[in-house]
């Protein structure tokens, strides 16, 4: 198997990467996808259909004490139309999961060492699309 990069993660118009020099250096990061199952009676008979598919991702991330914009983005609440996340980096025909709608909630907050910082929080993907990267 090829060697391959490191997840990046975009939200919010910030990008989090396992890299210095970003926002903030993730740590830990899963995504999940579920989908709702529509289930209903029809003439004696039981009809299920596909219903909607969201994601959550999961992460946690290390921040200094001066990022306050995306420590906001993860509290507010309101719907980003950026999400990009890419679990192999950016080599072409890798996978990328993006959104045009999506909400961080779940955020925790550590104590702060040496301006330093953890945050956990998690991020509802509606309408999930993953494709690979062009």
């Amino acid at each position: 198997m090829a060697q391959v990069g490191d997840a990046i993660l975009t939200f919010g118009g910030e990008t989090l990467t396992k890299e210095t020099g970003t926002v903030g250096c993730l740590q830990d990061i899963s995504y999940a996808v579920t989908a709702d199952e529509v289930g209903y009676l029809c003439g004696g008979y039981h009809v299920n259909l596909p219903g909607a598919t969201t994601a959550v991702l999961s992460a946690t991330v290390a921040i200094e004490s001066d990022a306050v914009s995306f420590l906001t983005i993860l509290r507010n609440g309101t719907v980003q139309t950026d999400f990009d996340y890419k679990p192999f980096g950016t080599t072409v025909g890798d996978i990328v999961h993006t959104s045009d709608a999506s909400v961080a909630f779940g955020f925790e907050e550590s104590n702060a060492i040496n301006n330093i910082i953890l945050v956990s929080f998690k991020i509802a993907v509606h309408n999930p699309v993953t494709a690979a990267i062009a």
